[in-house]
């Protein structure tokens, strides 16, 4: 499992790595040693005449040399992208979003591949005849075998990136699918709660129940508008989040207080639909609502080197309060978020848990890529 985890993020460029370095290593020699392979194979198909065995033993292992070049050449170009470019473009890079980021991986390959088998082979030459440079400087500067062989490396990683590109749309239309379907629901416990509410208040205070049914109706017209949309601004994340927490306000009354800063950079900011709610939704429900005097949220948002860091913290029971069993009641939504996040960005965002750093209660950190409006 770690091997092929390895193998996917081989082909991607990004800083931040999971595996370790031996990993990438061990891919980038299997790699070379399959294209040795290929070349052994073409080795073959093209030889004329008769060859004894140490002369095919010496041929095979130059051709998985020439191989091994190649894909260290591959990694090590890699590697010095991965240096040189700034992070985020490499994120935007990394998430093959449509055809020019296909054209840069393969553009990678082609250029490592010209270039390892050129030194590869000149390496080779030295090895045995004591002679680097009057190899490569003899080499033809059109040589038609070596640019089938560029051609072909780039096509199988355009096609490559295709596949790619059309699992992580499946994926993400499979996740936002069962996101509709759990948000057609709209938590029925929570409607009926809201619903009996005003009930209860219509006879001894009618204003504080219009109110609250003012509140519900923006609440729920925000939400159904939402639900037709793959994708929406913080801004309007917000605005939706604040009509929530006035509408709990009304309800839990001097139990909840909330602030909500977030700055014009972020407010601008694209993310995929319904994002930030279930977070909230995690923050009352689980810590504030089961604490007995209540609490505090707030919601913080800004852009930094690039990315865009969203934190929802609470002041309530915690991970390690008296009422455990509602916190672990958050783990779906968050494992559907982490879902969501993973086929929009795929490893460039992140989402943890911890406990809230300057009081009591609880933190939840959403870093993703920034992406503003056009």
């Amino acid at each position: 499992m770690a091997f092929q985890k390895a193998w996917i993020d081989f082909w991607i460029l990004k800083r931040r790595r999971g595996e370790r370095f031996w990993l990438r290593l061990l891919v980038a020699t299997l790699l070379g040693l399959g294209l040795g392979a290929f070349f052994i194979l073409v080795l073959i198909t093209g030889v004329d005449g008769e060859y004894g065995p140490d002369w095919w033993l010496k041929a095979s292992m130059e051709q998985m040399a020439v191989g091994l070049f190649i894909a260290y050449t591959m990694l090590a170009l890699m590697l010095g992208v991965e240096a040189c470019v700034p992070e985020p473009l490499l994120e935007r890079i990394s998430v093959a979003q449509d055809w020019r980021y296909g054209s840069i991986l393969a553009a990678i390959s082609a250029i490592a591949a010209a270039a390892g088998d050129t030194w590869g082979r000149g390496l080779v030459d030295w090895f045995a005849h004591g002679n680097f440079l009057e190899p490569v400087a003899s080499r033809s500067p059109f040589d038609y075998g070596v640019a089938v062989f560029l051609i072909a490396i780039a096509s199988m990683n355009l096609l490559w990136w295709r596949i790619r590109l059309r699992r992580q749309t499946l994926r993400h239309q499979t996740t936002e699918a069962q996101l509709r379907l759990l948000q057609a629901q709209i938590e029925p416990h929570f409607l009926f709660n809201t619903l009996a509410n005003v009930q209860s208040l219509m006879d001894h205070d009618p204003v504080r129940a219009r109110q609250l049914l003012e509140r519900f109706t923006d609440y729920l017209r925000a939400s159904l508008g939402q639900l037709r949309q793959s994708e929406s601004s913080l801004a309007t994340e917000l605005a939706m989040a604040r009509n929530y927490l006035q509408l709990l306000k009304l309800r839990m009354e001097d139990r909840l207080e909330f602030v909500i800063d977030a700055s014009d950079e972020a407010g601008s900011a694209l993310l995929p639909t319904l994002l930030l709610q279930p977070l909230i939704e995690n923050a009352i429900q689980h810590g504030l609502e089961p604490k007995v005097e209540g609490g505090k949220v707030e919601v913080k948002a800004q852009v930094k080197d690039g990315r865009l860091h969203i934190s929802v913290l609470d002041d309530g029971l915690g991970l390690e309060g008296s009422s455990r069993s509602f916190r672990r009641g958050s783990g779906m939504a968050l494992e559907n978020l982490r879902a969501r996040l993973h086929a929009r960005y795929g490893p460039c965002a992140t989402l943890t848990l911890s406990s809230n750093p300057t009081k009591e209660g609880t933190c939840v950190v959403l870093e993703l890529p920034y992406e503003g409006k056009l």
